[in-house]
C-alpha cells in the first residue's frame, strides 16, 4: 500500500468532528427524527435499521455517545498517522458508519425476539458504533504490531488485549472481578506479557528506542478499553430505558474486524503488506 501524503492531519482531525456535528444537528434541528428514525423491533424497515444509530433519546444520551466517540476515535486516528496509513483509517471509518448500524440492530433484534421482548422495544443511539470504534482501535494496534514488528509479537499482544477487554467488561457489568475470573485474566496477561518480553531480543534498550510508538500504542489501547468499560455498566436500567449491552458487544466485535475488512474492500493485502 502506498504511504500517505504527509499533509492534511489537521484538516482530518477537523473532519472527525463532522460526525458529532451531524448527530447534534439531527438532535436539535429535527426533534421528530427521534421517533421517525428510531427502530421499532416489532416493525423493522430498511431505513430504521440504519438510521436509528443517528438519533438519541435526549441530550444526555447524545452527549455520552459523543464523549465515547472522541475517546475511541482520536487515539486510533493518531495511531494511523504514526503508522502512515491515514487512508486506511478513513476506509475503516466509512465502513463503520455504513455497515455497523444495521449489523448491530439486526443482532439486537434477533436477541430481543429470542427473548420474547421485541414487541414495543425501540432502539436509538450511536453507542453500538462507538463500540465498533473501540474494537477497531484495539484491532488496529495488533495489526500495526503485526506489520511493523512481526506476527509473533502481534500474537502475544492480541492475547493480552482480548484478556484485558474481557476483564474490563466483567468489571463493568459485575462491578468487580471474582477471584476465579481475576486469577484467569491475571495468569493470561502474565503469560502474554512474558511472551512479548521474550520476543524482544534487545531488551529495554530496544524498548526505549521505540518510546514514541509505545506511547501511541498504549494511548490507543488505554482509551479503547476505557470506552469498552463505559459501554458495559453494572446497572443497565436507566431513567431513559435500558442500556443495550447486546448492541455494544456486537459493535466491539464487528469493529475489531474492520481493519481486515477495509483492506479486503480496498484491494490491499490483509494484515501484512
Amino acid at each position: 500500500m502506498p504511504r500517505d501524503d504527509p499533509t492534511g492531519p489537521l484538516l482530518e482531525l477537523v473532519a472527525l468532528t463532522l460526525v458529532p456535528v451531524v448527530l447534534a444537528a439531527i438532535h436539535i434541528a429535527i426533534p421528530t427524527a427521534r421517533h421517525t428514525l428510531a427502530l421499532s423491533h416489532d416493525d423493522l424497515t430498511l431505513v430504521t435499521v440504519w438510521s436509528s444509530a443517528f438519533v438519541h433519546v435526549d441530550s444526555q444520551h447524545l452527549l455520552s455517545n459523543l464523549t465515547g466517540y472522541f475517546l475511541a476515535v482520536v487515539p486510533t486516528y493518531l495511531l494511523y498517522v504514526h503508522w502512515d496509513r491515514r487512508r486506511f483509517f478513513w476506509h475503516s471509518i466509512l465502513l463503520a458508519l455504513l455497515v455497523v448500524p444495521p449489523v448491530v440492530n439486526l443482532g439486537s433484534n434477533v436477541y430481543f425476539t429470542s427473548q420474547g421482548v421485541a414487541d414495543g422495544t425501540v432502539s436509538r443511539g450511536f453507542s453500538g458504533v462507538v463500540g465498533a470504534f473501540a474494537g477497531m482501535g484495539l484491532a488496529s494496534v495488533v495489526a500495526f504490531v503485526a506489520e511493523v514488528y512481526g506476527l509473533r509479537r502481534a500474537y502475544w499482544l492480541a492475547q493480552a488485549v482480548v484478556l484485558a477487554a474481557g476483564g474490563v467488561i466483567l468489571v463493568g457489568l459485575v462491578g468487580r472481578l471474582e477471584p476465579l475470573h481475576a486469577g484467569l485474566v491475571g495468569v493470561g496477561l502474565l503469560l502474554s506479557i512474558t511472551g512479548l518480553v521474550r520476543a524482544e531480543r534487545h531488551g529495554l534498550a530496544s524498548l526505549r528506542a521505540h518510546s514514541t510508538t509505545l506511547l501511541v500504542l498504549g494511548y490507543t489501547v488505554g482509551m479503547s478499553l476505557v470506552v469498552v468499560y463505559l459501554l458495559f455498566p453494572s446497572d443497565v436500567v436507566t431513567e431513559g430505558g435500558v442500556t443495550n449491552v447486546v448492541a455494544h458487544a456486537t459493535g466491539v466485535v464487528v469493529g475489531s474486524l474492520l481493519p481486515g475488512v477495509a483492506r479486503v474492500v480496498t484491494g490491499a493485502k490483509v494484515l501484512l503488506e
